[in-house]
């Protein structure tokens, strides 16, 4: 909003412009706002209007805090300086009152936010399991009446979970201390270590400046907390995620900004350059960053501090750690290769060495020995990263192949990677190894022996997904046009990470526009993609695969009508209930629904009716034909024609695709080769043959839909589409650029498409869409509902005013289709006996 906007910048009602002013009825109002943003959006007091609005600043933390346990919000860490050490409220209790209120509730672990669950089960080792026993406990200690045995807080734990994660670099803040505390919760170890860190307050003293176990207890007691501090020009690395928690998300302002940069990071960026290219302001970007790193999500790669250089016991943590947790161990490692050396703590840690009791050196030594060839594995993988500057290419994926690679069970180690891929929304070229190595070990018997449905669909992605990733990545012969031979001698080609579509909505489409245009030369998607995937397309950058308009059924209707030839069709809008089908399905068995934004499925048309009407409460519908063997047809009756078509100089040589040959001669290619570069875009047709009684008579066969992208879910065909791509060179710079101009007109025929097929001039101002062809940059969320009911049947020949009998299903006119996109439009339903 705008007021906000002003707001963030600290405008006073004074000097806001007239226009925002009369936004808002008064200055009142105005500091009402000024007070709800900033409890909201967990912003400081000092630096705010809010201190204007709010003067005592002790209220205003309390409101930001109880606000933020009432929204479940993650602790303000940011905020530590104020809330611990002035406040003496830790983020354990703030955590433990937040369980209490559900618990008092009984509300359901769900209810906890992603994020908040994660630091939750870090801090107090409550979980899924551990919550619902606890609940348990609390039902059963009611007495009679609803009274309560005990109170909640004694279900939970008095003090944080001790072996928390804490590493070596995380500097040390003093927490709110008393003379008290100091007399009754300390040991002498560790009153040294607090008159160290408050006797200097302004130097910045790392975990690692001091043994490992009075940091744990001090922290443990109340008495110190962490700042962990992300400078501009820090490099991150987000690896496959573990420990993560799937619950819900709410859109609080942290938790949207924790979602924007986890699809947006990677470990050439910078956080100066990535809060360049996100427009968001740095301190929130660093305020994420940190957030990662203390949920163990995320690790520095330039850090300059050493763990050799800290106290031993860090050695034999880092060796605890390695034992329990792989990732763990890998970050740690990770910093002892890229750090620096550390200068300024050498007369600290001389004082500190003593305070470790009866520490056993030849213990400590033999936890180092240990550690080498750990570290050296480690370093190599480091050397094996791909660290230089270059673009890469993007793999495109819906939420759907995240889902198949987490539900399938394929194997142990997959399903961190699956968790990444849906929440972190990106799948790095850094994680690509062992991705596929996971991948890998499915094997082919494992489709033979499931029972086909479901379960063979997750194995049969998961194996075709690996074979593809195979060929994308480091194919130099597929790239070299992208490769700089001064730069890369090893000849390796472009990296490739993966990407989830739907994350990229987290971004504004400008900053979307500078990400991908930033890292990657080119996108790709997956094939097919979900109907209700949004696509983020741009001008400014390649893409195999279809934009949103392309993607919706609108295109199939498109494809139709332009080739003259496609299955019986009826698209619904949303509200229409039939008394009965319609008569161009009178002579099928089966039809295939597929409701706006969701997945097709196929129904006998026996039980269709009553489907069809309950869907149309909610979608606008199309309603297909679909041949008798519904659940898997043969290839009698379903053929799909690997994309790009061959180029004519190298067709002579792929003699062996004899259906691909025998079908560019097939009428609705060849119109559609008119208006699409089908040897410049990957992807497959699919035709379909409702006769089945000459297979090779091309006329049997019509077009039934048309997919841009590389197909998971039939292996033939995923290795047909690949080869076709080297055999046409198809990455080239030059067919790249006829690419993006192929896809920019068949974007602005299928947009003309639309506006010609939507009944009323409300539904074309509510397009968006203007006389002028707008830019694809331009086109998310603006794929518009059919305003009324349209069908396509190639065998009608009624003319253009022709009625049939109102008591009939419906009637129709007929519309000579042309060659010239402007000409084509769909049959329209003119009268239709139904209820709204």
């Amino acid at each position: 909003m705008d007021i906000e906007r002003y707001i963030v910048q600290n405008v006073p009602w004074k000097k806001l412009p007239p226009e925002i002013q009369t936004l808002v009825d008064n200055e009142e109002e105005y500091g009402k706002r000024i007070k709800d943003y900033s409890i909201g959006n967990q912003l400081r007091y000092k630096d705010n209007l809010v201190r204007f609005i709010e003067k005592n600043q002790r209220n205003y933390y309390e409101q930001l805090l109880r606000y933020s346990r009432d929204h479940y919000m993650l602790f303000p860490y940011h905020l530590s300086e104020y809330i611990i050490n002035g406040m003496r409220i830790t983020p354990f209790q703030y955590y433990q009152a937040i369980l209490i209120q559900m618990i008092e509730n009984e509300k359901n672990y769900d209810t906890l936010p992603n994020f908040t669950a994660v630091d939750c089960f870090r801090l107090m080792a409550i979980g899924r399991n551990q919550y619902i026993e606890l609940m348990n406990q609390y039902k059963s200690s009611k007495k009679f009446l609803g009274m309560i045995k005990k109170p909640i807080k004694e279900l939970l734990p008095a003090k944080p979970a001790e072996n928390f994660f804490i590493d070596f670099w995380w500097t040390i803040r003093p927490g709110y201390i008393t003379e008290e505390d100091i007399k009754s919760m300390v040991t002498v170890s560790e009153k040294t270590v607090i008159d160290i860190i408050i006797n200097d307050i302004s130097k910045s003293f790392p975990a690692g400046s001091f043994p490992h176990e009075i940091i744990s207890s001090l922290y443990i007691k109340g008495l110190i907390y962490f700042d962990i501090i992300i400078d501009d020009n820090d490099l991150i690395y987000i690896p496959p995620l573990e420990g993560f928690v799937m619950n819900r998300t709410t859109g609080d302002y942290f938790e949207t900004l924790l979602y924007k940069i986890f699809v947006s990071i990677d470990e050439k960026t910078t956080i100066a350059e990535l809060a360049k290219i996100l427009q968001i302001d740095s301190r929130l970007v660093k305020n994420a960053i940190s957030m990662y790193c203390r949920l163990g999500f995320a690790f520095k790669k330039n850090n300059d501090v050493n763990v050799n250089d800290c106290h031993d016991s860090w050695m034999k943590h880092v060796s605890k750690v390695n034992e329990t947790s792989d990732r763990r161990a890998f970050i740690l490692k990770e910093n002892f290769i890229n750090s620096l050396k550390l200068n300024d703590f050498d007369e600290q840690l001389s004082i500190c060495s003593g305070l470790s009791n009866n520490t056993d050196q030849e213990q400590n030594s033999s936890t180092s020995k240990n550690l080498q060839s750990d570290i050296s594995i480690a370093d190599e993988q480091l050397q094996n990263l791909n660290l230089t500057t270059e673009k890469r290419i993007g793999l495109l994926y819906d939420s759907t192949l995240a889902a198949f690679l987490m539900m399938g069970n394929l194997t142990p180690g997959l399903k961190s990677h699956a968790v990444t891929m849906f929440e972190v929304g990106k799948l790095s070229d850094e994680a690509m190894d062992n991705f596929v190595m996971e991948l890998s070990k499915i094997k082919q018997y494992a489709i033979e022996e499931v029972e086909g449905g479901e379960a063979e669909r997750y194995f049969l992605h998961a194996i075709i997904l690996c074979e593809t990733i195979r060929f994308l990545r480091h194919n130099y012969i597929l790239t070299k046009d992208f490769i700089d031979p001064e730069q890369d001698k090893t000849q390796n080609g472009l990296g490739l990470d993966l990407i989830r579509c739907e994350s990229l909505l987290n971004l504004d489409q400008e900053s979307c526009e500078r990400l991908l245009s930033r890292n990657y030369e080119f996108l790709i998607s997956v094939a097919p993609l979900s109907n209700e995937t949004q696509i983020f397309t741009s001008d400014s950058i390649a893409f195999f695969g279809a934009s949103s308009l392309v993607n919706s059924i609108w295109f199939k209707l498109f494809l139709y009508a332009l080739c003259g030839s496609g299955p019986p069709s009826f698209l619904m809008s949303k509200g229409v209930r039939l008394t009965h089908l319609p008569d161009i399905f009178r002579e099928y068995d089966y039809l295939m629904l597929t409701p706006w934004g969701r997945d097709s499925s196929i129904i006998s048309i026996s039980n269709a009716l009553l489907a069809i009407n309950e869907t149309a409460i909610y979608n606008p519908l199309l309603i297909q034909a679909f041949p008798e063997n519904n659940y898997k047809p043969d290839s009698d009756e379903l053929i799909h024609l690997p994309l790009p078509l061959l180029d004519q100089e190298t067709d002579q040589q792929e003699a062996n695709y004899v259906y691909e040959k025998s079908f560019r001669q097939h009428s609705a290619i060849k119109e559609l080769s008119k208006h699409i570069r089908l040897d410049r875009i990957c992807g497959y047709i699919t035709f379909i043959n409702y006769e089945k009684q000459d297979r090779n008579n091309l006329d049997e066969w019509i077009i039934f839909d048309c997919y841009f992208g590389i197909p998971l879910f039939d292996r033939d065909l995923n290795k047909k589409v690949c080869n076709q791509i080297q055999s046409n060179r198809l990455f080239e710079k030059s067919k790249i650029k006829e690419l993006i101009d192929s896809n920019r007109k068949l974007f602005n025929e299928v947009d003309r498409f639309i506006k010609k097929n939507l009944h009323s001039e409300a539904s074309q101002n509510n397009h968006l869409h203007q006389d002028q062809s707008i830019s694809i940059n331009d086109q998310q969320n603006m794929v518009p509902f059919p305003s009324s009911c349209l069908y396509y049947d190639d065998n009608d020949d009624i003319e253009h005013d022709n009625f049939i009998d109102k008591e009939m299903m419906f009637s129709h006119h007929h519309q000579t289709f042309n060659n010239f996109i402007d000409n084509i439009e769909l049959y329209r339903v003119k009268t239709i006996v139904m209820t709204r």
